[in-house]
């Protein structure tokens, strides 16, 4: 027997088998099992192509983190107060909401608040924040015009990779008495 035919039976392949399908010459049934084992191997499935993609690029909206009440409480502003919070990163939208007042005592004790207790609202970013704090600028990302009571609304920028960091500060008037703030904010995540 030769060593093809021998190595065809051994497999549990037959001769008759061969005869059968038109292969007559051992070498032709070695080459119809290569050619048949090369087909049944192009029809693999191929493994997916996979994108690669940059972290600052994903945004997961599935996995939004809960509103932060970051600023609830009464502090008295002389010159100015100031109170960071973050945006975590891959938010696309966030907003800034919340409400003050401002007030002051009379001479009898009471609290007044009134156009003369106005205080200014900037939200900064931290750039403006230091150029605020060593006088050098006045600039903000937002602005509330002197006040004593006001509801405010503000949408944020979406982040990527980074959090971004804010600064909401409170401004009293240059050489006004120092005024009472009664402030809650919340930062929401959608």
């Amino acid at each position: 027997m030769t060593g093809i035919r021998r190595s065809i039976v051994e497999h549990g392949a037959s001769i008759g088998f061969a005869a059968a399908h038109g292969v007559s010459h051992p070498r032709s049934v070695a080459v119809a099992i290569i050619l048949l084992l090369a087909a049944l191997a192009g029809c693999a499935k191929k493994a997916p192509i996979v994108e690669e993609t940059i972290s600052s690029d994903r945004v997961n909206a599935h996995a939004t983190p809960a509103p932060k009440r970051f600023l609830h409480k009464t502090f008295s502003v002389k010159d100015y107060q100031a109170f960071s919070f973050e945006v975590p990163p891959h938010v696309v939208r966030s907003k800034l909401h919340g409400i003050f007042q401002s007030s002051v005592k009379s001479p009898g004790g009471e609290p007044v608040s009134d156009e003369s207790t106005a205080v200014e609202l900037l939200l900064m970013t931290p750039e403006q924040f230091d150029d605020f704090t060593h006088r050098r600028s006045a600039t903000s990302t937002y602005a509330v015009e002197p006040s004593f009571s006001q509801d405010v609304d503000i949408d944020l920028a979406p982040t990527r990779a980074e959090p971004l960091k804010y600064y909401l500060v409170f401004r009293n008037s240059p050489g006004g008495p120092t005024r009472s703030v009664a402030a809650d904010f919340t930062l929401t995540f959608q």
